[in-house]
């Protein structure tokens, strides 16, 4: 300490160090502190073809920009692959080489395979995923790299500017290109289900498994409707104007639920009938007061015995973890804009389980698709109830 507080006038120190948390507060007080920020991926290829050409190398310029990728902003862990190459491969590095040392995936097969997802072509997402495991390569690499590309995908949906200094002019036109395609919620659900898949797969024996399923998954995903969707959908349908097309629900729609909303011409027809007082509906215009009528009118009867196993199957699919709290009560109502779900006595945990925000938000959103009509949940609890187990659907299987 003595030393660094007063070192002699001929010498420097230069401590460098990528665990700057575990240096003693005693050295950092007596140091000037430089924190040095990672090098972008163009620098570190342009770099190493200017050591290429000084020793005599052909590194071909694909192969330059793999191994700067591989070293995540660093130089010296660039400088230590090429050095590893040349002692492999000699004077002359392929970008093949590059890949089939380090096990990096090429920049055209993650494009191909992300290419694929979107799509929703499942079979062609699948081979790529075959052949890489086929050749040996390292899967759990070949997701990190996928990870990173929907990420560039995100950069290039909010940011075009920042994908500058990392990547190529080519590759960032190749980006702009497919996040044309996704919409950017969409983007982060397929980031977060990847990076879940990376988690499990570091243990796991069976890499290729978790993939397969992380990637299906993953167009599954894409051909859902998201919460926003849904609500966009109520609102327009209360609006009396037609519902949004562009992303239309996939799991919802295929269900053979209720009719299709009336358009607001009926609305008015059936207003208009009231007061002509026709004798036809006479029980219906007693009975309510002279909204309810045009409401039911519009709306329709709802078969809450066919919504029920509509809404379990749905759970099954997409909530699993909600599904065993859900699956022990039954929808035994549905009055006005009220849904009742009731569970027997001995339930009550999972009753508090579908009350939390998120589960009862899931629930009435799924319940007011599937019934066309905006409904808030009421859940209830009775001595008597007993819940009948709705059977699993073939399709709900093959899913």
């Amino acid at each position: 300490l003595k030393t660094l507080e007063e070192p002699p006038e001929h010498v420097k120190f230069v401590f460098a160090t990528t665990d700057v948390q575990k240096v003693p507060t005693t050295i950092l007080s007596r140091c000037q502190r430089f924190d040095l920020k990672r090098i972008p991926a163009a620098l570190i290829a342009s770099h190493l073809q200017m050591i290429a050409g000084k020793e005599g190398v052909d590194l071909a310029p694909a192969a330059a920009e793999t191994i700067a990728r591989g070293a995540e902003g660093g130089m010296r862990d660039a400088e230590s692959m090429l050095d590893q190459l040349v002692a492999f491969c000699g004077n002359t590095i392929a970008e093949e080489d590059v890949l089939n040392i380090f096990g990096f995936t090429a920049h055209h097969t993650v494009s191909t395979l992300s290419d694929h997802l979107l799509a929703g072509d499942a079979s062609a997402t699948l081979a790529v995923v075959h052949e890489q495991a086929e050749g040996g390569k390292d899967l759990s690499r070949l997701l990190s790299d996928l990870i990173a590309h929907f990420r560039n995908l995100l950069i290039a949906k909010a940011d075009p500017a920042g994908l500058a200094d990392e990547l190529s002019e080519e590759q960032v036109a190749g980006l702009a290109e497919q996040a044309g395609r996704v919409a950017m919620d969409r983007l982060l659900e397929l980031i977060e289900q990847f990076a879940a898949a990376e988690g499990r797969m570091k243990w796991a024996p069976n890499k290729k498994m978790h993939i397969e399923i992380a990637v299906i998954r993953a167009i599954q995903t894409l051909h859902q409707a998201t919460l926003t969707e849904v609500l966009d959908t109520l609102t327009a349908m209360r609006g009396g104007t037609p519902p949004p097309v562009s992303q239309k629900p996939a799991s919802v729609a295929a269900k053979p639920v209720a009719k299709p909303v009336p358009a607001p011409k009926p609305v008015e027809q059936k207003i208009q009938k009231p007061e002509a007082k026709t004798p036809e509906p006479p029980a219906v215009v007693k009975e309510n007061p002279p909204v309810a009528p045009v409401a039911a009118a519009v709306l329709g009867p709802v078969d809450s015995g066919a919504i029920w196993p509509a809404l379990i199957q749905e759970v099954r699919a997409n909530r699993p973890k909600l599904r065993m709290w859900v699956e022990t009560g039954a929808l035994t109502a549905i009055e006005g804009g009220t849904a009742h779900i009731t569970f027997p006595d001995e339930q009550g945990l999972s009753l508090q389980h579908c009350e939390e925000k998120d589960n009862r938000a899931y629930l009435e959103t799924l319940l007011s698709t599937l019934a066309e009509r905006p409904l808030k949940v009421k859940f209830e609890m009775r001595s008597d109830f007993t819940v009948t187990p709705v059977p699993v659907a073939k399709s709900a299987e093959t899913k």
